[in-house]
């Protein structure tokens, strides 16, 4: 009994042509939640030759990183930063995970007009987009602070410890504190006409 059928001869390929399916006018439209599930990123990856090639960081991301406030996010409170300076927090839920893996963003917006996004997921788990956003950065940014580069075996023993990270100073952090993953992209100029 053949189970694999790899040795099966004179097997010709037919061309299937597909056909599109026109669906009548009185079909009801789809909701947001099932337009967002048969987009979202997991779902259906595109072929390594047929993903869009990353320009910029914000291609890596739904959220529009350069005009995150054009998403609604919920003002938490006004407060002062680091610096002293007087800051305003935000917060907010995103319905599709950020490189597959961050759920929410906080805001902090500084008096300049500029701001923080701090990702945060409930994983310990570091997914291919992310590990391509690693690569991207590296690629981008060179090493991390401590020379280390695109995503490797050593990240996987550090996230079990609890001491995986990228730091890029004054740019972005990806770290995985309390055995979660963060990251935090610092100090972005608001861009409005992207």
């Amino acid at each position: 009994m053949n189970f694999f059928k790899f040795n099966k001869p004179d097997v010709q390929k037919k061309e299937v042509i597909m056909q599109p399916t026109v669906q009548p006018f009185t079909q009801q439209r789809p909701s947001f939640k099932e337009l967002v599930a048969r987009h979202e990123p997991s779902a259906q990856p595109l072929p390594e030759n047929k993903k869009k090639p990353k320009d910029d960081a914000c291609d890596f991301f739904h959220v529009d990183i350069y005009n995150i406030f054009k998403h609604n996010p919920e003002f938490l409170e006004k407060g002062l930063g680091s610096d002293g300076g007087p800051v305003e927090r935000y917060v907010l839920p995103l319905e599709i995970p950020e490189l597959s893996v961050f759920r929410q963003v906080n805001i902090t917006k500084y008096a300049n007009g500029r701001y923080d996004l701090h990702f945060l997921s409930k994983s310990n788990e570091v997914p291919q987009e992310l590990k391509e956003f690693i690569a991207y950065c590296s690629d981008v940014l060179g090493p991390d602070f401590m020379q280390k580069k695109h995503f490797s075996e050593d990240d996987v023993r550090d996230l079990r410890l609890g001491v995986f990270s990228r730091v890029w100073r004054r740019q972005m952090r990806i770290e995985n504190i309390n055995f979660t993953l963060s990251l935090t992209l610092i100090d972005i100029p608001p861009q409005t006409a992207r």
